[in-house]
């Protein structure tokens, strides 16, 4: 498996905040949950809504997508619940591995 990496110059994210930025043509979300430092694309694959981190979830506000980060498993709430049509299928979120080293977060990301 290949990998290419993505070396940005951040502050690393403070506690129960997120952190959005621009690598190339993709919005990343950076976040801290439980001791993890998460970073994924912030952009609903489904309804291309920008993504947020809540309640130990990544959530679409418009349609309900419930992400766990860690395990990924997907459930639904809001309008999914009460449309059957919003569901998709498991959504095409980018995840991507995460290290620290001195002042730069270095994001690698599978091919």
């Amino acid at each position: 498996m290949y990998q290419t990496t993505v070396k940005i110059s951040i502050a690393i994210p403070a506690k129960n905040v997120v952190d959005y930025y621009w690598v190339g043509d993709q919005q990343i979300m950076i976040y801290w949950y439980k001791d993890s430092l998460i970073a994924n694309t912030a952009i609903c694959p489904h309804m291309g809504a920008q993504m947020e981190f809540s309640d130990g979830y990544i959530r679409c506000p418009w349609h309900g997508l419930f992400v766990d980060p860690i395990n990924r498993e997907v459930s639904w709430g809001g309008a999914a619940e009460e449309n059957s049509t919003l569901k998709c299928k498991y959504p095409k979120i980018k995840y991507f591995k995460v290290k620290i080293k001195d002042e730069f977060v270095f994001l690698f990301e599978d091919l």
